[in-house]
């Protein structure tokens, strides 16, 4: 997996350590045609195709689903996930997990008749999308297999947040005999990277006839060149 990001937008440090082990690291300016040709070139020979910006800016970069199916060699499936969907009054807003939480309700319900609150984990919308973009990403890779084509997977945090909400919400007074923490040691795993040992929790399925990506490498953000791993490996 190729990460590319902007040098005058990097995620925090937290978010790196967290979210990107196992991944290349390169980074691209689109305000410059060189690194647009490149990032075109990437798209083009990709099978998969990943977007957080808003359509607005993928509009602007060029970057559209339907412009990289043209390019596409083979067929791509082209993940995009925003704050508040792909149609509507809002689709051009930025937003993070917690503006989800609030816009959907779910800060309000949660708050149950009170001053609205977040999840109980801070975070919700944000991993709940990524688990669902994984599983549509999958599904499209199949139906590509099968039939050939191009697809698009297209998520939104507040639809995420408001799926949570379709769940239903726990009788609080359910919970008394739950622990306050756990008591069953976390399975971890550790990797040496330029940050130090960095731990997190390992993997919560194994496949027998599956070996899931590697993860041993976490690089600074623009370690990497703007080229698939095989070319530079």
């Amino acid at each position: 997996m190729l990460h590319i990001s902007s040098p005058w937008f990097a995620d925090t440090l937290a978010q790196h350590l967290g979210v990107d082990a196992g991944k290349y690291d390169a980074y691209l300016d689109l305000r410059y045609e060189k690194d647009m040709a490149a990032m075109r070139q990437l798209a083009a020979t990709a099978d998969v195709f990943a977007s957080t910006y808003r359509p607005a800016v993928n509009e602007r970069f060029g970057l559209l689903p339907e412009q990289l199916a043209a390019a596409s060699e083979r067929g791509i499936v082209y993940m995009s996930a925003s704050a508040y969907g792909h149609s509507g009054p809002w689709q051009d807003r930025p937003g993070f997990d917690q503006n989800a939480q609030v816009a959907s309700g779910f800060a309000m319900a949660e708050g149950q008749g009170g001053p609205p609150k977040f999840s109980p984990v801070f975070y919700l919308a944000d991993l709940i999308t990524g688990y669902f973009a994984a599983a549509g990403v999958m599904a499209a890779l199949h139906r590509r297999a099968v039939e050939g084509g191009s697809y698009q997977v297209k998520l939104s945090l507040a639809r995420s947040a408001m799926w949570v909400q379709e769940l239903g919400l726990l009788d609080a007074a359910a919970q008394a005999e739950v622990p306050e923490t756990d008591s069953y040691p976390a399975e971890t795993v550790s990797i040496d990277t330029a940050y130090g040992t960095v731990t997190s929790l390992a993997p919560p399925l194994t496949f027998t006839n599956l070996t899931l990506p590697a993860t041993d490498r976490l690089v600074p953000y623009g370690a990497d060149p703007p080229s698939w791993p095989s070319e530079t490996s």
